[in-house]
């Protein structure tokens, strides 16, 4: 089984969804851990150092489950669900083929973490049957 986590910003997977892909790792399946943001904005250190440094935390937290990391590398801050994400979700999904997505809460209550849920929903409609 392929299992595709998408989070927000560089550290949403570990929060929100690592156990499960954690279980789904001990069972053989294959994951994916999609960032959507850049993580810049994700305190006070100059933005492009702390990118960085998220950037390889999210990396080394995939590699502790053997997951390959993905990163789409929107401007933190500024993350919708329009036609630019939904594109780049439907290329991510388009090309990994997963079995399984798990994202953010549609209504969850940190508004920045939203745009995943219904950006994903029309890329897995148009890509794949939906049960």
């Amino acid at each position: 089984m392929k299992i595709l986590a998408l989070g927000a910003h560089p550290d949403d997977i570990e929060i929100f969804m690592f156990g499960t892909m954690a279980a789904y790792a001990t069972q053989g399946a294959e994951l994916i851990f999609a960032i959507a943001t850049d993580g810049a904005k994700g305190g006070k250190s100059d933005p492009a150092a702390l990118a960085r440094v998220r950037r390889e935390e999210a990396a080394a937290a995939a590699g502790l489950l053997g997951a390959t990391p993905h990163f789409l590398d929107f401007p933190d801050g500024a993350l919708i669900a329009d036609a630019a994400l939904i594109a780049a979700l439907k290329a991510l999904i388009g090309d990994l083929q997963p079995d399984l997505a798990i994202t953010h809460a549609p209504n969850d209550y940190h508004g920045a973490l939203l745009p995943p849920a219904p950006a994903i929903r029309p890329v897995t409609v148009s890509t794949r049957t939906v049960t």
